[in-house]
């Protein structure tokens, strides 16, 4: 059954923007003569760059955590492989759409009556789709791990005997006020 949910989410932002790509190819939801699309391009620029500015910032998060419970735990199950394998793909991914959006600013400023223009649109949708689902998942599954906290049946028993009386004493003890 786990084979199956994984194989699911592997192949999600593939299946999910194929869709998508389909229903916009048989709609034509959006065409190189969509009113805004300048601006639509701007924003997806400003998107990209932010993801992968994020997975940039999450992954060195996960190095640090090379030593952790969690990291331990997803290496015995191969899961830092996955977990490297959906990163890889949403960084690629997200760098393609940047690449296209730039291109694609161009490309309707010159010629946007010419046949090829919507291929390049149908193109864009489906990495913008592809790249915003892949983002999702890689994000979360960055963000589970950056937050995990370690599994505290695994720390050692401290050495350090407090009685009753002195924990109430450090309880009640208040820190004077600091003078300015």
């Amino acid at each position: 059954m786990m084979k199956i949910v994984d194989k699911i989410i592997w192949r999600f932002p593939l299946l999910f923007s194929v869709t998508i790509c389909i229903v916009n190819l048989n709609l034509g939801i959006v065409k190189h003569d969509l009113p805004g699309l300048d601006k639509i391009l701007e924003s997806v620029i400003t998107f990209t760059s932010i993801i992968i500015g994020v997975l940039v910032a999450l992954f060195g998060v996960v190095v640090t955590l090379a030593d952790k419970d969690i990291m331990i735990k997803l290496q015995r199950n191969r899961g830092d492989k996955i977990i490297f394998k959906y990163s890889l793909e949403t960084l690629i991914t997200n760098f393609i759409l940047l690449i296209i959006s730039i291109i694609m600013q161009s490309v309707l400023e010159f010629s946007p009556t010419l046949k090829y223009v919507d291929y390049c649109v149908y193109t864009w949708v489906f990495f913008l789709i592809f790249s915003i689902a892949s983002s999702i998942r890689t994000i979360y599954y960055l963000l589970l791990i950056s937050f995990n906290q370690d599994d505290k049946s695994n720390r050692p028993k401290s050495s350090l005997k407090i009685s009753n009386e002195e924990r109430t004493k450090l309880r009640m003890k208040k820190v004077p006020p600091q003078k300015d």
